[in-house]
């Protein structure tokens, strides 16, 4: 599996632009991904530390409530404060590090169990949109089939919320 590639394929297919641009790289016989990073990131650790943020063009709870459907979508168990990053110059969320992610679980990643997530119209649109024929198209070559079916489940999931 390809959790990178299928982290930035996904956050494509959704409209977010959180996750930077990944493209898959041969190495010799190794295969794996490439991201390209802005410069000038800061990540949340650092931000809260310092108290900035304040000036996003987007206010930052509002990104984060995207981070976590994305998280709950993705069903990313790795997600730290260390993984989620800034642009410095307009405090745009980037997320990175999706080697966790795309797990066969059904349910929530523990670190967002008890987190109330905002499955507005957007999100509505947006996932109805990701279609089983989709997914299927979308992630086969980067996911097996039972994390498919397990990121087709939770998108229902979060539908039926």
């Amino acid at each position: 599996t390809y959790p990178d590639l299928a982290a930035n394929r996904l956050d494509r297919l959704l409209e977010l632009d959180m996750v930077p641009v990944t493209v898959k790289r041969s190495l010799g016989r190794h295969e794996g991904s490439l991201q390209f990073l802005p410069p000038k990131l800061m990540n949340e650790q650092e931000r809260s530390e310092a108290g900035r943020g304040g000036s996003a063009n987007c206010p930052l709870p509002e990104q984060w409530s995207a981070l976590y459907v994305f998280d709950v979508l993705i069903f990313n168990e790795g997600r730290t404060p260390e993984r989620i990053t800034y642009r410095t110059d307009d405090w745009q969320l980037i997320l990175v590090g999706h080697d966790r992610a795309f797990g066969k679980g059904n349910d929530r990643p523990r670190h967002l169990e008890g987190v109330e997530l905002d499955v507005g119209e957007g999100w509505k649109t947006a996932l109805s949109a990701l279609t089983d024929d989709v997914i299927e198209r979308e992630f086969e070559g980067l996911l097996d089939k039972r994390r498919r079916a397990a990121l087709a489940a939770r998108r229902d999931a979060l539908l039926a919320d």
